[in-house]
């Protein structure tokens, strides 16, 4: 049986994700390698943890097959 790339995500680009999360009022740093997605949460950030999810699901929809045009990072791991 073949494996379904919407299970495993790998029609979706981190950084289409962090466009189309940006777009909406959400930030993340985006990291390489492997392209990524990095924020930081914390207790004054309770209260929006419905609306992120409701923005993170409606994003991931969005951006599933795109490819962001923009590869650069603003924070980066090292291997």
């Amino acid at each position: 049986m073949a494996a379904d790339p919407e299970a495993d995500g790998a029609d979706l680009d981190m950084f289409a994700l962090a466009d189309r999360l940006q777009a909406d009022g959400w930030f993340h740093d985006r990291q390489t390698p492997p392209d990524s997605l990095h924020s930081t949460v914390s207790n004054s950030n309770s209260g929006m943890i419905d609306a992120y999810l409701e923005a993170l699901e409606r994003c991931v929809a969005q951006a599933r097959g795109e490819r962001a045009n923009d590869r650069s990072t603003d924070y980066s791991t090292l291997d």
